[in-house]
């Protein structure tokens, strides 16, 4: 039976076998009916007599939440709509309460709007008057069907959690064909029915974005909050009620290990930012089962966006019935240079937009070499070298075009071996030295003091072969330095990043 909504004491008393008692524990707690925050949210509302007209009652949104009735501001997606944008706006009656597809023989839902994913705009916090409202207590399953549908972009579908209580994520099935399903079944290559993945939305000040767990069996759907997720073929999704104690599969929890990245297997994370507008969810990467076309479980669609901002996606216009905007793109690690078309969007005319990848050194291994090339400005950044890129928008809504490369210098890591120096009666000294690996080279003259004395002109120089630099025997002032011992300090520097040094002694002669 459900606790009333004041205020509750729970006491703990404790003793071992042999009767000797622990201190008595008191935690005061306080029931208090659910309320949503102001601003813009992904939610769910678990509460089958909503819409419905009960007596003379029916519950409609303005009661729901306590605001005026034009101050509702409630959407909802229909993947059964034709149109390429299916979201419906209250008090259009499919984002209402009690939709027409969620009625008679085909009803994606038994109990709406239980199980029903809504987008709700607020302009102030909102306690919901649920006093009088029931929620699902007995039912071991709730059956929310998932739709394809027929226009682009397909398979999309908002979703909520039926229950009162938290729901395990990896405990769902599928059903497809008359065939059941665990969720990593549903998300094999042989079945296919989805990539799995529940995306939640993160409210902010100006709007949201969409996040995602990089392993979908350990996610957990909350109280109230809606999700968006995909499908690749209609299909049934069942939810267990965690509070009856019935699941579907035994799923205990794994402690997953960190993987260190390797160059068969490595993901970038990619960020995009305007003002107070934020996309910071997005990956690239290479994996060995991966493909160059779509693959199930590692590539992921985008969910239809629901207001302008900004927006940064890979796009794939050729893959077929798999084409749209993607946020996860992984390619076969097998080539040793791949190339990712990423596309950023923005709404706002004359804004300043930031694409930042902060996580580069420690998620993707330094024999990568990753360039980002601005395809509209014609110009190349290395991505080790920096944290990210700046551009400016033009006069109204623009798609800024880019690709990234990645290729793959299967060698070892930069050395310097062979440092020598060889001086002449002229006042001149040879500098020698071999690299590893082909690298930007620069060199500085100290005395032996280590003050420095003079600076050569950086030079861009080939790894395996001999390689060599001059010095005039003069400082950076053009006055010839005395005769004596110096040092020469050379430092080799890859694109990528990778640094490394190297002292020799140098004998100066007139």
């Amino acid at each position: 039976i459900p606790l009333t909504r004041s205020g509750h004491s729970l006491t703990i008393d404790a003793s071992d076998l042999n009767g000797n008692a622990a201190k008595t524990a008191v935690s005061n707690f306080r029931v208090s009916a659910p309320s949503i925050d102001a601003g813009l949210h992904l939610i769910s509302l678990p509460y089958p007599r909503l819409g419905q007209t009960v007596g003379n009652i029916t519950i409609t949104p303005a009661e729901l939440f306590g605001i005026p009735y034009d101050q509702v501001a409630m959407v909802r997606w229909v993947p059964t709509d034709e149109r390429q944008s299916k979201y419906h706006i209250y008090p259009d009656e499919y984002a209402g309460f009690n939709p027409p597809d969620a009625r008679g023989d085909n009803a994606i839902v038994s109990q709406p709007p239980v199980g029903l994913g809504y987008f709700i705009r607020l302009p102030k916090q909102c306690t919901l008057a649920t006093d009088e409202l029931d929620m699902l207590r007995d039912e071991e399953t709730y059956d929310i069907r998932l739709i394809y549908g027929n226009a682009q972009p397909r398979g999309w579908n908002l979703i909520g959690n039926p229950y009162r209580s938290i729901v395990d994520w990896g405990t769902v099935g599928f059903i497809a064909d008359g065939q059941r399903y665990d969720l990593r079944e549903a998300m094999s290559e042989d079945v296919g029915i989805t990539e799995g993945v529940l995306f939640d939305f993160v409210s902010t000040a100006t709007g949201g974005y969409y996040q995602f767990s990089s392993d979908p069996a350990e996610d957990v759907m909350e109280f109230m909050r809606g999700y968006w997720v995909h499908v690749l073929r209609d299909a049934t999704l069942v939810v267990y009620n965690p509070s009856v104690g019935t699941v579907g599969v035994d799923r205990p929890r794994r402690v997953r290990a960190c993987q260190a990245p390797t160059d068969d297997q490595w993901t970038l994370q990619l960020s995009a930012s305007s003002g107070p507008y934020l996309d910071p969810v997005n990956y690239i990467g290479v994996h060995p089962e991966a493909t160059d076309g779509y693959d199930i479980g590692l590539d992921l669609g985008e969910p239809p966006p629901l207001l302008p901002g900004v927006a940064l996606y890979m796009p794939q216009p050729r893959w077929g019935s798999r084409s749209g905007h993607y946020v996860r793109d992984v390619r076969s690690s097998l080539s040793e240079c791949q190339e990712w078309d990423v596309e950023v969007a923005c709404a706002a005319p004359n804004a300043p937009v930031y694409l930042s990848w902060a996580n580069l050194n420690s998620t993707v291994p330094q024999d990568v070499r990753l360039t980002l090339r601005d395809v509209d400005a014609g110009r190349d950044v290395y991505m080790r070298t920096t944290n990210g890129y700046a551009f400016r928008t033009d006069d109204g809504p623009e798609i800024r075009h880019f690709k990234i490369l990645a290729e793959t210098r299967r060698v070892g890591s930069l050395a310097v071996s062979g440092l020598t120096t060889a001086a002449t009666r002229g006042g001149e000294v040879t500098i020698t030295y071999t690299l590893t690996r082909a690298a930007g080279v620069s060199a500085d003259i100290r005395n032996i003091a280590g003050r420095p004395i003079a600076r050569l002109a950086p030079v861009e120089a080939a790894g395996g072969v001999v390689q060599t630099l001059s010095w005039n025997g003069r400082n950076d002032s053009g006055a010839s330095v005395p005769n004596g011992k110096y040092l020469v300090r050379l430092t080799a520097s890859t694109p990528e990043g990778q640094t490394v040094q190297a002292i020799a002694l140098v004998d100066k002669l007139r």
